[in-house]
């Protein structure tokens, strides 16, 4: 169950994605806007662990300026972060109000996501990019996919006028 912000009308279709509505509508996306529910695995892995300390890692931001990881985290409006390395967990962190299993929107990161298993099962010989969409899912024949290829997928160049 969400929390509803103390004044239900600060969030607006104008307002849902700035600063600070944004910490609670990222959270709570479905109660601004229609979304279809992307259900996990019932039967969900954890990943290893292999917590390494990365807080203090200097980079120069796009000032030039040194700061540290943290300093980055903590002065942004970054909600969640992850790293992952060789298929294991090495550091976690969260703001405003999200936790490891909360629901949060997470926008274009999707694309980078499919695109990367993607590649990798083309480099495994397990995806064809130039077969059609629907050797792989048939349920699709009917929609704006039926005539579609993976390669038009991953290069997200499918629309309902195509």
């Amino acid at each position: 169950m969400s929390i509803v912000p103390a004044d239900e009308g600060q969030i607006t279709l104008a307002n849902w994605r700035q600063h600070p509505q944004m910490e609670w509508s990222y959270r709570n996306v479905r109660e601004v806007l229609p979304t279809a529910n992307i259900a996990r695995s019932s039967t969900p892995v954890a990943l290893p662990r292999s917590p390494r300390y990365l807080d203090e890692i200097p980079f120069a931001d796009l000032k030039g300026e040194k700061r540290t990881v943290a300093d980055a985290l903590r002065s942004t409006h970054v909600d969640g972060f992850l790293v992952l390395h060789r298929g294991r967990t090495v550091t976690e962190w969260y703001a405003h109000g999200l936790a490891p299993d909360a629901q949060h929107l997470i926008f274009s990161v999707s694309k980078s996501i499919a695109g990367t298993v993607g590649g990798i099962l083309t480099g495994q010989g397990r995806l064809d990019p130039e077969a059609p969409v629907v050797r792989y899912l048939p349920e699709l024949k009917a929609s704006v996919y039926g005539g579609c290829t993976v390669r038009h997928l991953l290069d997200m160049s499918v629309s309902e006028a195509d």
